[in-house]
């Protein structure tokens, strides 16, 4: 017999019958009296932090809970932090408070965590500027090492000596975001080098990492696959070199805003082709010289060129020949782009996503191609010099689910 059917047969003769273990002395049915195995059954389905919630039920299902995540490991739990100030006390007691099966840890024993396995626990520490790299430090004495995802976005109290207890304590670190994180260097970076088997890395906003910080990952950390470097203005084509020879795994890179080239792209296209999403945003010293290498890259799904402003029609040409797979394309404020460009990439048939907006030489003509992307559902096409005569052809994508038109002249703009 099917074994979700029968423990829905058992749950149905304990309703129905309660002769045994399902009725209590009142003759009322109690779910307390279940046996474990039915009880951890029906805990199965409940889905990612809705065991939390769960487990302030009763004792019961309490541990019920507690035993069936550290025997299925199925459940990685997330702790969220956001409170307007934390200190070390605080946390031990919220830790303690969202994970009892954790309750034998202190600051100082960690004998617990092993048996729940590496890798389960994910914490976020969303923007929260009263964290000290000594918060920081007991956070990760009590998880590390079961610990596989942290977000410390926005946590500017955070120094190179975090990143040191990062290195330290989360040997099996899968993903780190330390977005906005304004204070960590070079030095900190050698420390998170130790990190082997990250995959993801958010360094946004993190403006004092230069092209040596770098190197110290790109050589190390050769599992990752996700990268974001947006506005790390110190990153040069040297740093893309690093990239482009080591992280040969990469799917995802995120270089808008820093000071790259031609020669960086071309080191990218050449070397990266795994590839499936690239942001170049504001990139402004790439050209269409620079693209003449994209047909390395024919795995390419989302292309961010929001602010390169120096590129013109041939950047479209050269997508819809060797990108078949793009369907998320920003063009935004890229002002040479014209009409003629858009009959280039009616050949993207599997486009989605399109973003125009401040292309002002696209005109009603253009729009003519657009309308043959059938597969649009988000357009945005603010600041083009367009009429009504240019949106009924709109109309005839029938899959548009998102729109943005609008006019500076004129200061209005409609949005679906």
């Amino acid at each position: 017999m099917n074994k979700k059917l029968f423990y829905l047969l058992s749950l149905l003769c304990v309703l129905s019958l309660g002769q045994a273990w399902g009725m209590d002395a009142t003759g009322k049915t109690k779910i307390n009296n279940l046996p474990d195995d039915c009880l951890k059954e029906i805990m199965s389905y409940l889905e990612g932090n809705e065991t939390l919630k769960h487990r302030r039920v009763c004792q019961t299902w309490n541990d019920s809970i507690n035993e069936y995540l550290v025997e299925s490991g199925r459940h990685p739990i997330e702790l969220v932090f956001d409170a307007s100030k934390i200190t070390a006390g605080l946390l031990e007691s919220l830790l303690s408070l969202l994970c009892p099966c954790f309750h034998v840890l202190s600051s100082g024993n960690a004998s617990g965590l092993p048996k729940f396995g590496p890798g389960r626990i994910h914490v976020k520490i969303k923007n929260q500027k009263n964290l000290t790299n000594k918060e920081l430090k007991t956070v990760l004495k009590l998880l590390g090492g079961c610990t596989s995802v942290l977000n410390f976005d926005g946590c500017t109290k955070i120094t190179n000596l975090g990143l040191g207890h990062i290195a330290k304590h989360c040997p099996n670190l899968r993903s780190l975001n330390l977005a906005r994180c304004k204070r960590i260097t070079d030095d900190g970076l050698e420390h998170l080098a130790r990190l082997m088997e990250l995959e993801e890395l958010i360094f946004e906003e993190c403006d004092k990492i230069t092209d040596l910080g770098l190197k110290h990952i790109a050589e190390n950390c050769k599992k990752l696959k996700t990268l974001n470097l947006s506005i790390c203005v110190k990153i040069t084509d040297y740093g893309v070199y690093h990239i482009a020879e080591n992280l040969k795994k990469l799917i995802a890179l995120n270089l808008s805003g820093c000071d790259i080239t031609n020669n960086g792209l071309e080191r990218i296209a050449e070397n990266c082709p795994s590839l499936k999403i690239l942001s170049l945003g504001a990139c402004d010293k790439i050209t269409d010289e620079g693209f003449k290498h994209i047909a390395n890259l024919k795995k390419l799904e989302e292309l961010t060129l929001e602010g390169c402003d120096e590129i013109t029609d041939l950047v479209l040409k050269h997508m819809a020949k060797y990108c078949p797979n793009l369907n998320v394309l920003n063009l935004g404020a890229c002002n040479k782009i014209t009409d003629e460009g858009l009959k280039h990439i009616t050949k993207l048939k599997n486009l989605r996503s399109l973003d125009l907006f401040w292309c002002n030489k696209i005109t009603d003509e253009g729009l003519e191609f657009i309308a043959k992307l059938t597969n649009l559902t988000s357009l945005n096409l603010y600041g083009c010099t367009i009429t009504d005569r240019g949106l009924k052809h709109i109309t005839k994508l029938k899959n548009l689910e998102n729109w943005v038109l609008g006019s500076a002249q004129n200061n209005r703009s409609w949005a679906s």
